[in-house]
This record gives C-alpha cells, sequence and structure tokens, in this order.
C-alpha cells in the first residue's frame, strides 16, 4: 500500500484491530496511522487516473503492456479485479497475438503467457478466491457493455496448446542470443506459473486427484511461488489433498529431500500437519484427531480458507473430516473379519465424544456401507449385535461379480449417470 499509494479494501479492519491491540502494535501505528492513511487516499484519488485511451491508441505490445503493468499493480492492491480483469481482456482487443511461432524471436516477443498469466491471476483472485471484490456489474459499465472474458478451464487449454506448439523452440537454446534466451526463459517461467495457478483453480474445484498430480509435476518449480507469495500455502493444500487422495502410509514417504524441508516448517500449522501427516501413516487414527483439533482448523482457515473448495451445506473441514473418517473406516474392515460398533469408533478417533455425535457417525458409516454396495464384497452390520462383519469371498461369489461386472459393460451410460447419482446423494447425505 505505501509503494503503490492506494489503501486496500481491508486496512480499516486491520487499522482497527490494531488499534485495539495498541501495546504490541505501537511501531506500525505511528507510521501507518490515521495521517498515513489520509495522505494515501488524497495520492490513491491521483492514482487512479484512466490511461484507457493511451491503451488504445497504442498497438505496440512492448508499449501496451509497459503501460498495463503499473495499472495492474494498482488494481491489484486495491482489489479491484473487476477492473483489473477487464483491462488484462483490453490487451487482447488492442493487440495481435501469435497462437504458433515460428523462431526463437517471435515465442520471445509475442509474450503469450505472460498476458495469461495475468488473466489467470485476476479470475483466480477475482472470481474463484476473492469473489466479494469483484463486481462484475461494475466491470460491465467500464466496459461499456459486457466483458467477454474467458474462463480459466479455457485459459488452461489456450497455454497448454500453444506450449506444444512451441515446444521445439525451446530444445536447444546454446546458440541462440543471450536476449532471445532471457525472453524464452521469461515466458516458460509464466508457464510455469499458469501452471501452478490452474493447480490452485483445480483445488478450489475440489479436483484434489488433479491437483496432486499437477504439484508432483511442478514440485521442483515451487520456488516460483514465492513471487505471488504462495509456497507455504501450496505445501498445506498438497498436504491436505494427499490425505483426501493417498493412502495413508504414503504420506510422510517422499522422495523429494526439498519438499520435505518445506514440510518440516517451523510455525505452529506447519509443524502441526506434519505431526497429523505422521499419527495418519502410523495407524494412529485418535492421536491424528487429537492433533486435526479446533486449534489447528482455525490456524488453516487464517492460512488458505479462500483456497478450500466451495461445500453447499457445511464447512470444507467437516467434509474433510467425513472423508478421513471414511477412509480410515474401510481400512480397518479390511483388516478385521468382526470389530464392533463402539469399538470402531474407539479406533477411527471418538472415544472422547458425546454419545449424539458418535450416533451421527454411525449412522454415516452404516449409510456408506448401503451407499457403496460393501454387501457384494461380504462386508455387513448386524443391526441387532451391533458389529461389522467381513466374510471371505467365495470364487462363486467372485465369478459372480464378474459376470454382474461384465453385464454392467452393456449399459456403460446408465451406470455412470447412476454412479453419478450414487455419488451426489453419498456427498449431500454426509455433508449437509
Amino acid at each position: 500500500m505505501d509503494q503503490h499509494k492506494v489503501l486496500h479494501p481491508v486496512y480499516p479492519q486491520i487499522s482497527r484491530f490494531l488499534h485495539e491491540n495498541s501495546d504490541c502494535a505501537a511501531d506500525f501505528l505511528k507510521k501507518y496511522g490515521l495521517e498515513w492513511a489520509a495522505a494515501i487516499r488524497d495520492a490513491e484519488i491521483a492514482s487512479k487516473l484512466d490511461n484507457s485511451s493511451e491503451m488504445a491508441e497504442c498497438t505496440d505490445k512492448a508499449d501496451v503492456l509497459a503501460q498495463f503493468l503499473p495499472k495492474f499493480s494498482l488494481l491489484f492492491v486495491l482489489a479491484d479485479f473487476s477492473d483489473l480483469l477487464y483491462q488484462v481482456h483490453r490487451i487482447g482487443l488492442v493487440v495481435e497475438f501469435r497462437l504458433e511461432c515460428t523462431d526463437h524471436q517471435q515465442f520471445a516477443e509475442n509474450r503469450y503467457f505472460e498476458v495469461i498469466y495475468y488473466y489467470l491471476l485476476a479470475i483466480l483472485y477475482g472470481q474463484l478466491w476473492f469473489p466479494n471484490y469483484s463486481v462484475l456489474e461494475e466491470a460491465a459499465k467500464i466496459a461499456g457493455g459486457t466483458v467477454g472474458t474467458k474462463s480459466w478451464q479455457q485459459l488452461e487449454k489456450s497455454a497448454a496448446s500453444y506450449h506444444k506448439k512451441c515446444q521445439h523452440l525451446v530444445k536447444s537454446l546454446s546458440d541462440r542470443h543471450q536476449d532471445h534466451v532471457d525472453g524464452i526463459n521469461r515466458e516458460l517461467r509464466y508457464y510455469d506459473m499458469i501452471c501452478w495457478l490452474c493447480s490452485f483453480a483445480h483445488f478450489k474445484d475440489n479436483r484434489f486427484v488433479d491437483f496432486v498430480k499437477d504439484f508432483d509435476s511442478l514440485g521442483d518449480k515451487i520456488p516460483l511461488l514465492e513471487s505471488i507469495s504462495m509456497k507455504q500455502e501450496a505445501i498445506l493444500m498438497y498436504q491436505i489433498a494427499n490425505v483426501a487422495t493417498k493412502n495413508f502410509c504414503e504420506l510422510v514417504s517422499c522422495e523429494s529431500e526439498s519438499l520435505m524441508e518445506l514440510y518440516s516448517g517451523t510455525t505452529f500449522v506447519e509443524a502441526a500437519m506434519l505431526s497429523y501427516l505422521g499419527k495418519l501413516a502410523e495407524a494412529d487414527f485418535p492421536g491424528a484427531k487429537r492433533v486435526f483439533n479446533a486449534d489447528l482448523v482455525k490456524h488453516l482457515d487464517a492460512r488458505i480458507a479462500y483456497a478450500l473448495p466451495r461445500k453447499l451445506a457445511g464447512s470444507f473441514w467437516r467434509y474433510f473430516t467425513v472423508i478421513v473418517d471414511l477412509k480410515v473406516f474401510l481400512l480397518l474392515l479390511s483388516c478385521a473379519l468382526l470389530i464392533p460398533k463402539e469399538k470402531l469408533l474407539d479406533k477411527i478417533g471418538y472415544r472422547d465424544s458425546s454419545a449424539e455425535e458418535r450416533d451421527a457417525v454411525s449412522a454415516s458409516l452404516i449409510m456408506v456401507t448401503a451407499a457403496l454396495s460393501l454387501g457384494k464384497v461380504n462386508v455387513t452390520y448386524d443391526e441387532v449385535q451391533g458389529v461389522y462383519r467381513r466374510g471371505p469371498v467365495t470364487d462363486s461369489e467372485k465369478l459372480m461379480q464378474l459376470k454382474e461386472e461384465l453385464d454392467d459393460l452393456d449399459h456403460v451410460l446408465e451406470a455412470e449417470a447412476v454412479a453419478q447419482l450414487v455419488q451426489a446423494r453419498l456427498v449431500e447425505r454426509l455433508c449437509s
């Protein structure tokens, strides 16, 4: 804010909080208090000059981007993501970008990845992470009509297609002019950042498997995220996605030493998450429950609440807890032929929970047993005795199951529709 002479919308909240805790923020308030804010507001009015006419008259790509970048920084600090998205969109209306380049100089000067990166930043922050700061009506008014912006999915496809078409240009750079090499490497860094931003969009869209794949392929390029202060946040998101999608025994088995160093952070939330992963990997599920407590959730929310998938009902962390409970439930059933319901709940981590919570969890597990058709593999719940049983699957049962699966091939579309319906109902029941 001080650098760009504008105030972020949350400054009043920050100022009010610091005044209420002035004992530990006296130096900060002395430098960035009400007098500083008043001066910034005066400077902000002067800095909001509209340069749209200059950009419209200019068609040189380098000049257009040179005019755009200061305004991008200004609007970003202001959190005016609607205007930001519109300004990025206007670049494509003013200058032309090649969708395929024939030589290294064209690729370096095209700056296609750079503009897609700005586009994705505006979409990610303005539409996915902080939509309350984006007023689409205002953006449309500024544009004199509907702003025909693209979705992040379209931009992801465009970037991947352009990268594929130009990949041959980056295979041999040793004999190229250094300016071209620097320009090409700069564009490739923007492409890596595009991949990172799209991975965050996958996470926000609850596509944890895709996010884990993205992260695994980009892991050695995580230092790039320091440019947008997202490195540690990405690690936390990766840990959460791993818990939801991988076997527990794989959670702390990491081949990358640099990644394990990032896991071993010094802050409370980083140390707690590493402990949580370790206890899940050791099958200490009650211990994992104790670590993943309300205090840790509060710290996680403070770090990545904006990046979490949106749920139609309940909080994300309730949804996440249900996923972990179900994975533990299925793991325990695979290890025992018979297990009482009460003992099962104790092993999942609900020994000290209230009777109401234990009953609710038990009801969910029974419903999952039915919804996943676990009876086909001889997993049943005896309501009279209150026990789960897992009987051996005979050869005849395996043949019958195989026959049913082969018969299902004739009704693939119907089966997919039914599966989606079952999954939707399952999530609705668990998360409502």
